[in-house]
Order: structure tokens, then sequence, then C-alpha cells
């Protein structure tokens, strides 16, 4: 009988180490799950917001026309509105599941590389930018002898506008954020 009695201590020694990194583990595990929950609820939570931050960032497309802001911005800078020889916009295209993009094509012409710089200065308003502007000498008459030496010559500009705005929910693009991930508490 002596024999059993160190094998016996032996093994509840055992039990008791095997035991205790089990409960250790089990502590762990439930860790380990916590911190998967909170971290896929943080996720989901980036993910409304960053979809949120998409949809209002972008202004909504303006009430007014477009030929009645560029008139608009030519008379507040002096110009005759003979000045705007063409208005052109393009087809809106999607950018992005929330926006629409709108670009234009505006000719002006007979104006001095101030007045265009008057008219640029004027039309900072944020809807539409100028992405490209096109300078080449407009056409001098050729019976009024030219301009002086030092004059500003008359120009022809091409610019280019585009706007980026909220596109209005239809059928194809909800209103609703994106679905919350299926383990998320939401």
């Amino acid at each position: 009988m002596r024999i059993w009695a160190p094998t016996l201590v032996i093994a509840v020694v055992i039990l008791l180490a095997t035991g205790h990194s089990a409960v250790r583990a089990r502590v762990e595990i439930a860790d380990a799950k916590d911190e998967l929950t909170t971290v896929s609820e943080q996720a989901n939570e980036l993910v409304q917001l960053r979809w949120h931050s998409k949809e209002t960032s972008l202004p909504p497309k303006p009430a007014t026309g477009l030929a009645a802001r560029v008139g608009a911005a030519l008379s507040r800078c002096g110009l005759p509105s003979s000045a705007l020889q063409s208005l052109s916009p393009e087809s809106q295209t999607a950018s992005g599941s929330t926006g629409i993009r709108q670009r234009a094509t505006l000719n002006l012409a007979g104006l001095t590389l101030p007045q265009l710089g008057a008219f640029l200065g004027t039309w900072r308003d944020g809807d539409y930018v100028v992405t490209a502007i096109d300078l080449s000498p407009a056409e001098r008459n050729v019976t009024g002898g030219g301009a002086s030496p030092g004059a500003d010559l008359p120009l022809r500009a091409v610019i280019v506008l585009e706007g980026l705005f909220r596109n209005a929910p239809t059928m194809d693009s909800p209103s609703t954020p994106p679905p919350s991930s299926p383990g998320s508490k939401s």
C-alpha cells in the first residue's frame, strides 16, 4: 500500500495542474470571445459611419440651372452676357454608390485676361469647380489695325466645370445604410 500513496499524490498534483490550465484556458477563451464581439461591433459601426459620411458629405444637386449661375457670375464680375458663347452640359455619370458627377463645357469669348480672372474669382461657389481651362487668342479685327502694344488682347476661354452631387435614392441605391454583419448586436 505504500506505493499507492505516492502515486495518488502525484495523480492529484497532475490533476490540479491540468485543472488550473483548463480553467485559465476557459477564461482566455471567454475574453477572446468578448474581444471578438467588441471588434465586430466597432467594425460594423465604422462601416456605418463611412457610409453615412459619404451620403451626407456630398451636396444635393442645385435647384437653379447651370446657365443661370453662369449668367449671374458674368453679371457680378461686370462682363456682358455676349461673352458667353456656349454652355454645353454633359450627361451625368455615377460616381460610386452615393454620388453623381456632372460636367459642363463653358466657352467665353472676347474677354481679357483680367476679366477672365474676375470671372473665375466670382465663380467660386463650391458646387461646380473649374477642372480645366484652355486659352487661345480671339480672332482680331483685321480692319481695326490690331491692338496697341501693352494692351490686353481678347481671349477665347474654354472652361470645363465639374460638380459632384448626392445621388437621389432609387430602387438600385437605397437610402438606408448597408446591413449589419450577422454576428453584431445592433
